[in-house]
C-alpha cells in the first residue's frame, strides 16, 4: 500500500493508500540532457528517518535549507549525530545544523519568508509549547507567536509577502497573516485533502485529492487569487476527477501532489499521482501553461510523482518506484526530463531501499528543492542507499552544470 504525500507537498483526514498503475510503455534513454546533473553527490548531512519536505530559508545571512519529516537526528558529514526532532535547518553548503527541531510528530510542509520559517504537519507541540499542526521559527531560530492552529494535519504550505497559504486534511485552503497566523481568507475544498500549495508569479496554485475548490469543479488543481482566494476560471488543467466509486474511488483521478515554478513564468511543473482505471494515466510528471492549464508535455511514471523541481533547463521528479518494477527502465526513484519536450534523459540518482517508515509511506523520493543560486539539487525521502552504499540515507545533494 502506498501513501500520497505533498510534498511539495505533500501530501482525507487519515493517510490515503494508493496502488501502482499498470506498467507504462517502455521509454528509450535517447535524450541528451539540456542541463547536466552530476552523477556523484556532494558531501552533505543525512538523517535517521525519512524526509517529507525541503525548502530554502529565505532572508538569512547564511544560505540554509530546512528539512522536515520523521527523524530524530541529523548526521553531519563528519559522522556526528545531532538530536533534531522532525525538523532542522542546515547550512546549505556544509550541512552543519543551524537549528535542531523540537516538534513532537511529523513535519510535512515547509515555507519561508523574510527569515521566518513556517512548517506544518501532524505535531501538536514544538519545544513543549502547544502548536497544533503549524508553527514558525524566526531568523534567530526562536519559536514565534504565529499560530494558525489548523484542526487537522497540514500537508502543503507556501508564502509570499502578504501571507502564508496552508492546506491539508482540514478541508480548506487558508491564507493567514505572516505574524500572528490569523485567517485572512479561507476557501473550501471537497472530495479529498489538499496536498501542495505554490504562491508564485502573482497567483496561488493548490493541488490535492479534491474534486471541487470553493464549489467549482477543478479536480486535482486550482489557480486562485492571493488577495481573495477566488478561483481563476480561465485556468483549467482538465485533470481526471476521482470517481468516488469502488475500492479506489477516493484517489482514482489525476491528483496533484507536488508543484514547482517552471523554467519561465508561463510554465508550471506538476507531479501527479493516483490509481488510474484501465486505459487512464495517473502517475505522471507534466509541464503545463501557468495561465490556462493546458499541457506542454507529460511523461508517465510507475509510481506517484511525489516531488518536482527545475534544474537548469530540465525538470526532475521523484517517485516511489522500487526494484519490483524492473519492467520499466526509469532510474530508481527519480528521473530527469528536458523541459522543452519532456524527453527522458539517462541521469540516474541511484537511490534504492525502503525504510518502511512508521506511517506506511510511499518511500522513494518524497521532497526536492533546486537552488539556482548554487546550482544544487537537494533530494529527500525514505531511500536507504546511494549506489549501493548507505552514506546518503534520506537526504542527498547533487550539483548541476
Amino acid at each position: 500500500m502506498h501513501r500520497l504525500i505533498r510534498l511539495a507537498v505533500a501530501t482525507a483526514a487519515t493517510t490515503t493508500a494508493l496502488a501502482l498503475t499498470a506498467v507504462v510503455a517502455e521509454p528509450a534513454f535517447a535524450a541528451t540532457p539540456a542541463t547536466t546533473i552530476s552523477s556523484t553527490p556532494k558531501a552533505f548531512s543525512t538523517t535517521d528517518g525519512d524526509i517529507l519536505a525541503i525548502t530554502k530559508v529565505a532572508g538569512l545571512s547564511t544560505a540554509a535549507i530546512a528539512i522536515g519529516g520523521n527523524f530524530q537526528h541529523v548526521i553531519t558529514p563528519d559522522g556526528v549525530s545531532h538530536a533534531a526532532a522532525y525538523f532542522a535547518i542546515l547550512n546549505e553548503s556544509t550541512g552543519a545544523v543551524l537549528y535542531a527541531g523540537k516538534a513532537n510528530s511529523y513535519v510535512r510542509a515547509i515555507t519561508s519568508m523574510n527569515g521566518t520559517t513556517y512548517f506544518g504537519g501532524d505535531f501538536t507541540a514544538v519545544g513543549g509549547v502547544g502548536r497544533n499542526h503549524a508553527a514558525a521559527v524566526s531568523s534567530s531560530f526562536a519559536l514565534t507567536s504565529w499560530n494558525p492552529a489548523p484542526s487537522q494535519r497540514a500537508r502543503g504550505m507556501s508564502a509570499d509577502s502578504s501571507g502564508v497559504y496552508i492546506t491539508g486534511d482540514f478541508g480548506t485552503l487558508r491564507k493567514t497573516s505572516l505574524s500572528s497566523g490569523s485567517t485572512l481568507w479561507s476557501k473550501g475544498i471537497t472530495g479529498g485533502s489538499g496536498r501542495a500549495v505554490l504562491a508564485w508569479n502573482g497567483a496561488v496554485y493548490v493541488g490535492g485529492l479534491f474534486t471541487k475548490y470553493d464549489g467549482a469543479a477543478r479536480p486535482g488543481l486550482a489557480k486562485v487569487s492571493p488577495s481573495t482566494g477566488a478561483i481563476d476560471l480561465a485556468f483549467n488543467a482538465n485533470l481526471r476527477a476521482n470517481t468516488l466509486v469502488g475500492t479506489y474511488g477516493a484517489y482514482d483521478g489525476e491528483l496533484v501532489l507536488a508543484l514547482s515554478p517552471g523554467t519561465s513564468a508561463g510554465r508550471l511543473v506538476i507531479g501527479v499521482g493516483g490509481h488510474a482505471p484501465p486505459g487512464g494515466d495517473s502517475n505522471e510528471c507534466a509541464v503545463i501553461n501557468s495561465a490556462t492549464g493546458s499541457r506542454f508535455w507529460k511523461n508517465s511514471l510507475i509510481g506517484d510523482s511525489q516531488a518536482v523541481a527545475v534544474a537548469g533547463a530540465t525538470v526532475v521528479t521523484g517517485y516511489h518506484r522500487n526494484s519490483a518494477n524492473k519492467s520499466v527502465p526509469y532510474p530508481y526513484f527519480g528521473a530527469q526530463f528536458n523541459d522543452s519536450n519532456g524527453a527522458l534523459t539517462p541521469w540516474d540518482p541511484k537511490l534504492t531501499g525502503n525504510q518502511s517508515n512508521a506511517d506506511g509511506g510511499n518511500n522513494g523520493i518524497q521532497a526536492m528543492y533546486a537552488d539556482p543560486a548554487t546550482k544544487t539539487l537537494f533530494i529527500g525521502g525514505a531511500f536507504v542507499q546511494w549506489n549501493g552504499t548507505s552514506t546518503h540515507k534520506s537526504l542527498i545533494a547533487f550539483t548541476w552544470a
